[in-house]
């Protein structure tokens, strides 16, 4: 959110704050990845654009350099109903529709 990694809490996004961790320095979403990977080599990593979500803008940059700089991982990127145009499998969480009509 806003280019950072956020810590969310309930779904209450006026409320998300950039993560304070002891995994690493920063809240940045490349920083975050390396720390965690440090920790273990997951394969898959999700990811919620919530600025695309939300229909704000999205951050399709950062993940494209999410998976140049760490080509092993799959993505599954939750953007709501913005088209990514990078190299991640869709996922699509059912916040984002009102009704199956608007989804279909």
């Amino acid at each position: 959110m806003c280019g950072q990694v956020v810590h969310a809490k309930f779904g209450q996004r006026d409320q998300y704050q950039p993560i304070n961790s002891r995994l690493c320095e920063t809240s940045e979403a490349l920083d975050v990845v390396a720390a965690l990977l440090k920790l273990y080599s997951f394969r898959t990593l999700y990811i919620a654009d919530i600025d695309a979500i939300q229909g704000i803008g999205n951050h399709d940059a950062l993940i494209e350099k999410i998976t140049q700089n760490f080509p092993s991982l799959t993505i599954w990127l939750d953007a709501g109903k913005h088209k990514s145009r990078t190299k991640t499998e869709s996922v699509l969480g059912s916040e984002s529709f009102s009704n199956l009509e608007t989804y279909i």
